[in-house]
């Protein structure tokens, strides 16, 4: 039995008006998180990349959406890497860019009336009302690893080859389970994938249960098996695409057979995935969650064991 890791992936509204006169970000713009996913990752220029190289992915990732403009240049995992902030209507957010213009996270402010009901009750939890949204397109490689227990890990790294997340067996879930789509919305999303990923057959089309209104398209190449969360306006909120292991960009390769049982690897996969990033004031500081669709915090500011030591 095959399995995938799927995270909650986010419905885009393209009507609402939120904060700031702020629409949400049409299906059909140029930010969507497959925005490359047919070409695959980028590799241009030299090993270590240029300033310009990045302000290039910057352009073609965001198009006519929001600006963006580099404002500093720092070390990750000895990879170049440059930090930009994402202006749309005089909102900020923020991106991440390696010199040879692989993605890491990609911020955009949006409409409050963007968030999903999941989302929604989450935010609702604390008395402070959300004054902000801002959208994030997170990218990385997924590489699925045996433990000694022969059981599948899945390791997420970013295009810096830092460890980003660990999911254990028990938080894979079995896309069996998943009821099938047929008829006209299948075909229509079947050629709609087999556009926007290359050299792809497509094995099934599954209603994605957490995501109403979406469906997830699973496929295989020569290089293994992948698929996307999308919708029949051509939104992919969330995918994986598989590829070789020689084929990973340099310091996610090496961080890989640094870190891991190279013996043991099964899998490689890149994608992304849609998340809500929602600072709130709670107790008198701020707290900034990422939140999924369902309403499931990914990550919160205030996740630290010792918080007083660790800030330092």
């Amino acid at each position: 039995m095959r399995k995938y890791l799927l995270y909650t992936a986010v419905a885009i509204g393209s009507a609402a008006v939120g904060f700031a006169g702020i629409k949400p970000s049409a299906s059909k713009t140029s930010l969507n998180p497959a925005t490359r996913a047919p070409e695959g990752p980028r590799r241009e220029g030299n090993r270590e990349g240029s300033r310009e190289i990045a302000e290039k992915a910057l352009r073609e990732y965001y198009g006519t959406t929001a600006v963006a403009h580099i404002t500093s240049e720092y070390d990750a995992n000895g990879v170049k890497c440059f930090a930009a902030t994402v202006d749309r209507g005089g909102m900020i957010a923020y991106a991440d860019v390696t010199a040879s213009g692989d993605l890491i996270s990609m911020g955009v402010p949006e409409a409050i009336s963007i968030l999903t009901p999941g989302a929604m009750e989450t935010a609702q939890l604390f008395r402070a009302p959300v004054q902000s949204v801002t959208r994030e397109d997170i990218h990385g490689y997924w590489v699925t690893v045996k433990s000694s227990g022969n059981r599948p890990f899945v390791i997420q790294f970013d295009a810096a080859g830092r460890i980003r997340d660990i999911k254990s067996p028990e938080q894979l879930r079995e896309d069996a389970a998943l009821p099938k789509v047929g008829g006209p919305q299948a075909r229509h999303l079947t050629e709609l994938a087999m556009k926007r990923f290359s050299n792809i057959q497509v094995r099934d089309v599954l209603q994605a249960i957490h995501d109403p209104g979406y469906a997830m398209v699973s496929f295989q190449n020569g290089d293994g098996r992948g698929w996307a969360i999308m919708n029949e306006q051509n939104d992919v909120v969330e995918w994986r695409y598989p590829q070789k292991f020689a084929e990973l960009p340099e310091p996610v390769r090496r961080a890989a057979e640094r870190e891991l049982h190279g013996d043991r690897v099964t899998t490689v996969e890149f994608g992304a995935a849609r998340l809500f990033r929602i600072p709130q004031m709670v107790g008198g500081e701020e707290v900034v969650m990422l939140i999924k669709s369902d309403g499931a915090v990914d990550w919160i500011s205030t996740r630290a064991l010792h918080t007083h030591r660790e800030m330092k």
